[in-house]
C-alpha cells in the first residue's frame, strides 16, 4: 500500500473509531465509496482495534506506574522515585517525557542493540479505547522513515 494511500486508511480509521456501529457503516460508506480495497483495509484496522493484545498492558511487563487511586485521583510518583531500571528487553536510560496517557523513556533494547524511546501507558489509562489509539500510533510510527 502506498504511503499516501496508508495515511488516507488511517485518517478513516481514527474517525471511525469514535462512532457507534450505526454510524459507522455509514461513515466508511461515505468515506470509502466504492474502493473495497480501501474499505477492507479500514475494517481489518478496526477489527484489530477491538481486540487489543495484553502485550500493551503495563501490567505484563511488570511495571508499576502511577494510576488512579481507589479515589479517582492520580497518584503522582513521590519527589526522587527512581525509575524503572527494566521494561521487557529494555533497559531504561532516562525519562523524556510524560503526558497524560503515560511516560516516554530513553531506553536500550536488548536485541537487537540500539537506542529507543519507550512510550507506555499508565494502567489508569488502559481502556480499550486508549489501547487501540496507543496501537494504531504505533503502527503508524512503525511505518516512518527515519534519516539521520
Amino acid at each position: 500500500m502506498s504511503s499516501e494511500r496508508h495515511r488516507r486508511a488511517s485518517a478513516i480509521f481514527l474517525e471511525a473509531c469514535d462512532l457507534d456501529p450505526p454510524e459507522r457503516a455509514r461513515f466508511l460508506d461515505q468515506a470509502c465509496g466504492a474502493d473495497l480495497e480501501l474499505r477492507r483495509e479500514v475494517e481489518d484496522l478496526l477489527a484489530a482495534d477491538a481486540d487489543p493484545p495484553a502485550l500493551l498492558d503495563a501490567g505484563a511487563l511488570g511495571l508499576d506506574l502511577p494510576g488512579p487511586s481507589a479515589a479517582g485521583e492520580s497518584e503522582e510518583p513521590a519527589a526522587g522515585a527512581g525509575l524503572p531500571e527494566r521494561i521487557g528487553g529494555y533497559c531504561i536510560v532516562r525519562r523524556i517525557g510524560e503526558g497524560g496517557m503515560g511516560a516516554v523513556y530513553e531506553a536500550v533494547q536488548e536485541n537487537p542493540h540500539r537506542t529507543v524511546a519507550l512510550k507506555v501507558i499508565a494502567p489508569g489509562n488502559a481502556s480499550a479505547w486508549h489501547l487501540r489509539r496507543f496501537e494504531h500510533e504505533a503502527y503508524l510510527l512503525g511505518q516512518l522513515q527515519h534519516h539521520r
